[in-house]
């Protein structure tokens, strides 16, 4: 476990509250998450919260350096998956 300030974890427990507890991108419970710059560092995003989202770890790193809007581009174009049940 990571500790925090008190007032970084009072800011943590606020955007966990606003994504409630999910994924920023899928959606789905977060159990453990990851920090995620929404526009990253290396394209001139800073380290303030309004540009943190939580992101469970699969999409984090899938998302990797893309802005948000590259990466929702990128989830569009897949197919999605359909469940066939016999």
């Amino acid at each position: 476990p990571v500790r925090l300030p008190p007032e970084q974890a009072a800011e943590l427990k606020a955007l966990i509250e606003q994504q409630q507890g999910c994924c920023a991108y899928c959606r789905m419970p977060l159990e453990h998450f990851h920090i995620d710059h929404r526009i990253p560092l290396s394209k001139g995003g800073v380290h303030e919260l309004a540009n943190l989202a939580l992101a469970c770890s699969q999409c984090n790193l899938r998302k990797n350096a893309k802005t948000v809007d590259e990466f929702v581009k990128e989830l569009q174009r897949e197919p999605t998956q359909v469940k066939v049940t016999s």
